[in-house]
């Protein structure tokens, strides 16, 4: 917002409030607040259009909800700052809305500090940032005092609060605090006064123990202590009759030996350790948790489990995968009548077998014993009638201890066998009437469905990479009604006919494969897909029209993701021009995801990039001959965040409008003939002003301009924000940028001290320019490389240290300088060798030949 148009708003409102005060609609107190939050606004990067153009606050401006008291008339007592429209800071001027009672600070675009006069409004009840906010507490700390003693829920996660104030015990009516991600150690003793306490977060914290005085929060409903530093389950998680949720995964628990019975309605159980703490043995025993519906003990050191889980009426969800458990007596005698069962998770254990107690779990629904080394599924399996995924993937299963047991689980949805040694799909599948998803990859199938009767006839999803099929089965014709083909990895050469006959296809995987030849333009199964990848191939001739054709097929889908298309080309040898998309006047706008590098193709990108029914997530055109210039008014609609031109002969500038793409995050543009200089371009983010809709440029994570002729000097705020209004204080945050390279161009002048803003970088490659200049400022680059670059005239000029420069082009270049002296010497002592060699060997041989003449002398001479 200019001052201009702040002050036309400001006499907007009091002209409004002047004339409507006459007829009692508005109140002096309504157009002091107004003007407030007016005020306010200006702290935000770019505000909601409603605060921009509106004069009520009370109706209509998002996240503002007024009071419906008519004494209290136009008092905010509710600000939402949830909406990504809120970016910048949050002013003081919030604590001027003396009726707030509901303060939600969860927009991520939000940064600075929040301020410390919010604990003083009075009738606040709740306040919250969101899960990976860039907020802060000021020095890390809450105020020493507060007035805020009504509230209700505190929530804080990410503030980067390191300790808890004192007068957190009078927040009697707290009822949620959440103070997950921040810095804590210790939690004070004080927290047992929250005597209405129901819900406490404190996740992803430094904690190294729970205060016994946890245990007077009788009415405590959830404790989550995941990823902590705690090596103890505390004693004084006792006699909580309502707590329902308990997680300490990720943690330094050793050993469980407590017992868990003084938790008579606890309900979900978490000690997935996940690289942290490692259980080796469980010695209590759940047994008199009638309540326990979940026990997640994943990712653990796990090999005895002392009998923890038998007779478990309620236990319906138990994940003991990635531990050492062994399919023995002690492991089946430990989890006996189980009735409740429906999940259990025995994967990556190491088992040689399926244990026997698995086949008395009768209630289970899904039973997963993947990365195992079972080499066979036992009969008994028949028995569990009720199961819908089974999932032996990566094991040693072959066809002969296949068997025919699983035919009698009828109501099979989801069965993988993936990654084991199949040669052939089991007959018995044909009769899972019910199986929606198959998955067969990385085994040795040749050959699928031969017989109709072996079809699911339901399948939805089949995934054969990784296999040795030569062609597209036959037999695939009997699927009708199946959505997902994948068959990468495999030995296909030709896209045959047999999936005409499938109408319902929406995602097909042929990528890796041996295809080759040219892709018929009247494949009828083309244009039904939301996601085909060719990849990786040996196709060519021209890229088939009916794939860029959105006017028919994709409208008539039904799936979720009718108006979304995934196109994998890459890696072929597609030749002619650059295809272009086919639209209707009437139709929606498609999300497309397009790769076409490493071809052949050629010609002008525009007709691709400038199409109004499409909107890019992706494009990627790298490695092709395509010319001409990027077009300016390309990516219509984008919300593109990856764009690779690469490796082509493109020419012209740099079109500015590439900076209005704000979710952008990398940017190659290498090896082309791009002209021009980095001034003035979609690089420069320049906010004059607080509602300026100029993108910043902070999402960008790549930049590739490398090999091009690009020339003039780099611009000192090169995506780095340059807003003349607002300093850069301590909340200020950098661009996300990790990756630039402008090397190989004709860039000349300083090396701009800007570049020290670009906090997040780690490569930054700037040879073969005629750049010069200090690189001190960047000693905190994990790479940075200035080697041959050939400063002009008054080089001089950007010097603050006159030998900083050339002393680090000389260390760039010294590794270089020590491989070819060494090369050198290396060579020079071979050659050296060999001459000795040489010459010691002749010696020896001259030496051989004059004793000879000496000895036939002696013997004609008669000495």
């Amino acid at each position: 917002m200019t001052s201009a148009w702040f002050g036309v708003q400001v006499i907007s409102v009091i002209a409004l409030a002047s004339v409507d005060l006459c007829d009692g609609h508005f109140s002096a107190a309504q157009t002091w607040t107004t003007l407030q939050l007016l005020h306010m606004a200006k702290s935000f990067a770019s505000p909601p259009v409603s605060w921009k153009y509106g004069t009520d606050h009370c109706h209509g401006w998002l996240g503002v909800r007024c009071s419906n008291s008519s004494s209290n008339s136009g008092a905010v007592v509710e600000l939402n700052l949830s909406s990504d429209e809120f970016q910048g800071q949050v002013s003081d001027l919030v604590c001027g809305l003396r009726d707030l009672r509901v303060l939600n600070l969860e927009s991520p675009a939000l940064e600075g500090c929040i301020p410390d006069c919010v604990w003083n409004l009075r009738e606040l009840r709740s306040i919250s940032t969101g899960e990976y906010s860039r907020l802060r507490v000021r020095a890390g700390d809450l105020p020493a005092s507060t007035a805020a003693f009504e509230i209700t829920h505190l929530q804080l996660p990410g503030v980067g609060l390191s300790a808890l104030p004192p007068w957190i015990s009078a927040l009697s009516k707290l009822q949620v605090l959440d103070l997950s991600r921040n810095n804590l150690v210790s939690v004070p003793i004080e927290i047992g006064q929250l005597g209405e306490l129901k819900e406490l977060f404190l996740q992803f914290n430094q904690i190294l123990m729970i205060p016994f005085s946890i245990s007077n929060l009788t009415k405590l409903r959830t404790i989550s202590l995941f990823g902590n530093n705690m090596q103890a389950i505390a004693s004084s998680f006792n006699d909580m009759p309502h707590l329902k949720t308990l997680d300490l995964g990720e943690n330094q628990i050793v050993t469980i030996t407590r017992s868990f019975n003084d938790l008579p309605s606890l309900r979900s159980l978490y000690f997935d350790a996940t690289n942290s703490g490692q259980i080796h043995a469980i010695s209590s025993s759940f047994n008199h948790l009638p309540t326990l519906q979940s026990v997640d003990l994943s990712e653990n050191d796990l090999h005895v489990v002392h009998y923890a889980f038998n007779n478990m009426s309620g236990l319906k969800d138990l994940y003991l995968d990635r531990n050492r458990l062994s399919a023995n007596a002690d492991f089946s005698s430990s989890f006996r009548f189980l009735p409740s069962l429906q999940l259990l998770n025995l994967s990556d254990n190491g088992l040689d077998a399926v244990p026997e107690c698995v086949c008395e779990f009768t209630s289970l629904l899904r039973l997963d014993l993947s990365s195992n080394e079972i080499s066979s599924i036992p009969t008994c399996l028949g028995r569990l009638s009720s199961l819908t995924h089974l999932d032996f993937s990566h094991n040693m299963i072959t066809d002969e201890y296949i068997g025919p047991s699983l035919g009698d689980v009828s109501r099979l949805e989801v069965l993988k066998l993936a990654g084991n040694k199949i040669k052939n799909v089991p007959a018995f599948v044909g009769d899972f009437f019910c199986l929606r998803t198959l998955v067969l990859s990385q085994n040795m199938i040749q050959d699928v469905f031969v017989d109709p009767v072996e079809a699911p006839p339901n399948l939805e999803s089949l995934d054969l990479s990784g296999n040795l099929l030569q062609a597209i089965p036959d037999g695939l014709r009997f699927l009708q009604r199946l959505a997902t083909l994948k068959m990468s990895n495999n030995r296909i050469r030709d896209v045959s006919n047999v999936l005409d006959n499938v109408t319902t296809l929406q995602l097909v995987d042929l990528s890796f494969n041996n295809l080759s030849g040219w892709l018929r333009d009247d494949i009828k199964w083309l244009s039904r897909l939301e996601s085909l990848n060719l990849a990786h191939n040996q196709l060519k001739g021209p890229i088939p029209s009916s794939l860029f054709d959105l006017r028919t097929g994709h409208l008539n889908c039904t799936s979720r993701n009718c108006n979304q298309l995934d196109l994998d080309l890459s890696t072929n040898f597609f030749t002619d021009f650059v295809p272009k998309w086919l639209c209707s006047d009437d139709q929606p706008i498609f999300t497309v995801s397009l790769d076409l590098s490493s071809n052949n193709l050629q010609g002008s990108v525009k007709p691709l990039l400038e199409s109004y029914c499409v909107d890019y997530q992706t494009v990627s055109l790298s490695h092709n001959n395509l010319s001409g210039g990027i077009p300016s008014h390309g990516f219509v609609n984008s919300h593109l965040y990856v764009l690779d031109l690469s490796f082509n002969q493109l020419n012209g500038t740099i079109p500015t409008t590439l900076g209005n793409i704000s979710n952008l995050s990398c940017v190659k543009l290498s090896s082309n003939q791009l002209l021009g200089s980095l001034s003035g371009t979609f690089l420069e983010a320049n906010i004059s002003d607080y509602f300026s809709t100029s993108p910043e440029l902070k999402n960008l994570i790549e930049l590739d301009l490398s090999d091009n002729l690009l020339s003039g000097p780099i611009p000192d705020n090169l995506i780095v924000v340059k807003n003349t209004s607002r300093r850069l204080d301590p909340g200020y945050e950098a661009p996300m940028l990790m990756y630039l390279n402008v090397s190989h161009n004709m860039l000349n002048g300083c090396i701009p001290d800007g570049l020290h803003m670009l906090s997040n970088l780690v490569s930054l490659d700037l040879s073969h320019n005629n750049l010069s200049g200090d690189i001190q400022h960047l000693q905190s680059v994990g790479l940075v490389d200035v080697s041959d670059n050939h400063p002009t005239e008054g080089a001089e000029d950007c010097l603050h240290d006159p030998e900083g420069f050339s002393k680090y082009r000389s260390s760039q270049q010294r590794p270089r300088q020590v491989w070819m002296v060494g090369a050198v010497v290396v060579v020079f002592g071979y050659v050296l060798l060999v001459f000795i060699t040489w010459r010691l060997y002749w010696m020896s041989h001259l030496y051989r030949v004059s004793c000879r003449i000496y000895l036939w002398g002696s013997r004609v001479c008669g000495l």
